[in-house]
């Protein structure tokens, strides 16, 4: 993690060894879970630098309870944000990941195999291997703590904001600051988010009627 006692000193004196600090500096991968970190202002300015500086950063998963903090800075970083994919971790318990559980777990043991996780792509079974080996098996408590803390993206248990906002599987109260947080994007370009209908059809107008320059929103990516 660090080079020489000097340089952990100086880390230590910078206030720079904190939780999460040192993941968000040395990662080098397309995707980086920051579910598990509490991010204050020092790791999200860590994390827009990461994403201004790294070009294969692709994906940055959170917890959606980041989606509660109303404060301006988070609004700020969460549309700093927007040049890449933001996605939103559904993990609190096993309920969240039963439907992947269910697709997994094909003989219904109660245990997942490498070869029945082939389903999670290539990245996913690599870090599998790199970490734990071909011959180990899951049970459902060990994958969810296995995508809460490793860089994985598996589909099913990420959801886009737009999604985040309209899916029943999330608390009221985390659909309803996904909305807020989606009209504070659209307020930036002078739009307005009509809460008589859902936000599909909304931006489906938008785009119908040429009034939104998406990409200055968040990418499509994001939406679909």
């Amino acid at each position: 993690m660090f080079d020489s006692i000097f340089e952990l000193i100086q880390s230590l004196s910078r206030g720079d060894f904190i939780p999460g600090f040192n993941r968000i500096k040395n990662s080098q991968e397309s995707v980086l879970n920051l579910f598990s970190t509490f991010l204050d202002k020092k790791k999200m300015d860590l994390v827009r630098d990461l994403v201004n500086n790294q070009k294969n950063l692709h994906t940055v998963v959170l917890d959606p309870k980041i989606l509660l903090d109303d404060s301006e800075s988070t609004r700020q970083w969460l549309w700093d944000m927007n040049s890449l994919r933001l996605v939103f971790l559904s993990a609190e318990c096993k309920q969240d990941i039963a439907d992947f559980w269910a697709t997994v777990d094909k003989n219904h043991n109660d245990r997942v195999s490498l070869d029945e996780f082939k389903i999670a792509g290539e990245y996913s079974r690599k870090v599998w291997m790199d970490k734990y080996g071909k011959d180990h098996e899951m049970n459902q408590n060990a994958l969810l703590n296995f995508i809460r803390s490793e860089n994985v993206v598996l589909n099913g248990t990420v959801f886009s904001v737009f999604e985040v906002a309209e899916n029943e599987n999330f608390p009221q109260v985390i659909q309803d600051a996904a909305r807020n947080v989606i009209g504070t994007f659209f307020s930036r370009n002078n739009l307005k988010l009509d809460d008589s209908i859902s936000i599909d059809e909304c931006i489906k107008r938008f785009i119908y009627s040429d009034e939104l320059r998406l990409g200055k929103i968040i990418p499509i990516a994001s939406i679909t």
